[in-house]
C-alpha cells in the first residue's frame, strides 16, 4: 500500500506512528523507494515483535494461536518476525530522520526508539514526557513542522 501512495503523491515528506512507522522502514530498506527528503517515526517500536505482542494480548491470543501467526508470517514475507528490528533496518536510510518517542510509551519501548535514533545517522531524536503512545501535543506539532520546514 505503501508502495502505491508513494507511487501516486511522490511526496518529499512522509511520517509515520507505530505499526506505519514500521512500513515505513521496510519499504525504504526492503523495496525499490522513490527518495524523499525527510522522514518522520513517531513511536515506532525497534522490534516488530514488540508490537506484534501487544496485538497477540489485545486479541488474547493463545501460544498455539500465536506460533501459527508467526510460522504464516514467515512463509507470506520469507523473514522470521525477528528479521524486523529497525535500529539495524535504519542505518540502510539516507534520508534526514525525526524520531519522536514518549518515555512512557505503553505500546513501545523507549530505549527501543533511542536506538532506532542512535543508529540513523541523520536522524535526530525528540523524546516526550506524558504524551504516552498517541503523541498528541503542541510540542510535538511543533518539532514536526520545524523539521519539515528547516532547511538542511
Amino acid at each position: 500500500t505503501l508502495e502505491k501512495v508513494m507511487e501516486h503523491f511522490e511526496p518529499d515528506y512522509i511520517a509515520g506512528h507505530s505499526f506505519a512507522g514500521i512500513a515505513i522502514c521496510y519499504y525504504f530498506t526492503q523495496m525499490n523507494p522513490l527518495p524523499v527528503e525527510k522522514i518522520v517515526l513517531m513511536g515506532v517500536p525497534d522490534e516488530l515483535m514488540e508490537i506484534t505482542n501487544v496485538f497477540f494480548k489485545i486479541l488474547s491470543l493463545n501460544s498455539s494461536a500465536q506460533q501459527a501467526y508467526l510460522k504464516a508470517f514467515d512463509t507470506k514475507f520469507g523473514y522470521d518476525v525477528n528479521y524486523f528490528t529497525l535500529s539495524k533496518l535504519i542505518q540502510k536510510v539516507p534520508y534526514a530522520g525525526l524520531v519522536i518517542h514518549d518515555e512512557k510509551d505503553e505500546i513501545a519501548s523507549f530505549d527501543g526508539a533511542k536506538r532506532i535514533a542512535g543508529n540513523w545517522k541523520n536522524a535526530t531524536f525528540f523524546p516526550t514526557k506524558g504524551l504516552g503512545h498517541s503523541l498528541q501535543g503542541r510540542g510535538v506539532y511543533k518539532a514536526i513542522l520545524n523539521f519539515f520546514t528547516k532547511t538542511n
